[in-house]
């Protein structure tokens, strides 16, 4: 590091050499301020003003900043934008500091990683997929840290892998350093690489075993041979480098099976408009015209029990039957429509008290939705000619 740099600008250089391709919002009192060449993408990003401040090694220094209080709105810009962005806090005391005062990074912020409300779409999961390819197929694996579910992927050729990011459109792709490009990834994301020793098999299986401090994810009915762990480990290794404080809470690693559920093409599901028209208004779509769900939760599940049909003809049966007594009876129907509406997003609220990110609004909701919560749902009557079903065992 050149020694003509001030200090404040040596301490900032020492970060910003480790997230080379991340913006690095650097608290200065009541501002993060950007320098350099963050400064200008920061100002084209934002539309923010870039100045030219002071001096350092004989150069000046181009910045811009945002306020303290307006963060989240200018990073929820960043985020739609597929930006990422590394919070770099004040944790020395400026009174006793004889120098800069002490920093660090406390988040990084990235796409596929968000909890927070304001930055996530409450209707739409937030899916982050780490990609493994090997010589005839690919692994994925993928999670939604803000509802904590962990899934691996049977083997994909090319087009079952177009497939299955078309279904999951994941906000953020892994693929390791030295990997091509799939074709498959047209039209995605730009994925962000990984270092290759983080898609090492027994690297990713020990890392996963630790995580949920088992000996084998037998009980979990998968193989310690299975050849997605690769990509499992380095989304794991990723939450990990991601979230410096506390982990965000995980579900048991699942292996998705392709034997319950159907499997719909790249083409036919643009041609169903599931999930969008082919003039891309979602509104108008299959799920966007049937979707009358309470909550927010709700339509999420919705949009996943549509994107995955199932194959199993009992879980058929048990959803049709659940529908069925809802339509026969419209006093319980009411009452379990009423008890939604006012429920607050239980699911994602939990990962953000795990995290300890959960703010007092969101507390009070949570309180309020158990307090209304009967002891036991409202009682529908079975409609004539049906026999009780069992509850579907396929998971969302």
């Amino acid at each position: 590091m050149h020694s003509a740099h001030t200090p404040m600008m040596q301490q900032y250089l020492g970060i910003k050499k480790d997230y080379p391709d991340t913006l690095v919002l650097y608290r200065m009192g009541d501002f993060y301020e950007l320098f350099y060449d963050d400064a200008r993408r920061a100002g084209e990003l934002l539309g923010i003003s870039v100045t030219t401040r002071g001096q350092s090694a004989g150069q000046p220094i181009p910045m811009a900043g945002v306020p303290v209080h307006a963060i989240d709105t200018y990073i929820a810009k960043l985020v739609k934008q597929g930006q990422s962005a590394v919070i770099c806090e004040q944790i020395g005391d400026p009174a006793l500091a004889k120098g800069p005062v002490e920093r660090a990074v406390t988040r990084i912020i990235t796409p596929g990683t968000l909890t927070d409300e304001a930055l996530l779409d409450e209707n739409r999961d937030n899916i982050l997929a780490s990609i493994a390819p090997d010589k005839e197929h690919y692994h994925l694996a993928w999670a939604d840290i803000s509802s904590a579910r962990y899934r691996i992927s049977e083997p994909l050729d090319e087009n079952a892998l177009k497939s299955e990011l078309e279904r999951l459109q994941p906000a953020e792709i892994l693929i390791p350093d030295s990997a091509r490009l799939p074709a498959a990834l047209a039209g995605q994301k730009r994925p962000r690489r990984q270092p290759d020793w983080y898609y090492d098999h027994d690297s990713a299986l020990n890392l996963i075993l630790q995580h949920y401090q088992i000996k084998t994810l037998g009980g979990y009915g998968i193989r310690d041979d299975d050849p997605a762990l690769g990509a499992a480990g380095c989304l794991l290794q990723y939450l990990y480098d991601t979230h410096k404080q506390t982990l965000p809470p995980l579900a048991p690693l699942l292996r998705e099976s392709g034997d319950d559920s159907l499997a719909i093409d790249a083409a036919s599901r643009r041609n169903l408009e599931i999930d969008y028209t082919l003039g891309g208004d979602h509104k108008r779509s299959l799920t966007g015209s049937i979707n009358h769900c309470q909550t927010p939760a709700g339509s999420r599940n919705l949009k996943r029990w549509i994107n995955r049909p199932l194959r199993d003809h009992d879980a058929i049966s048990a959803r049709h039957d659940a529908v069925a007594a809802l339509l026969a009876d419209n006093n319980a129907r009411e009452q379990l429509r009423s008890l939604l509406h006012h429920s607050a997003d239980i699911e994602r609220i939990t990962t953000r008290i795990a995290l300890g990110s959960a703010r007092p609004r969101e507390l009070a909701q949570l309180r309020d939705t158990l307090q209304r919560c009967p002891i036991s749902p409202p009682n529908c009557k079975r409609p004539p000619g049906r026999a009780p079903c069992s509850p579907p065992t396929s998971r969302p």
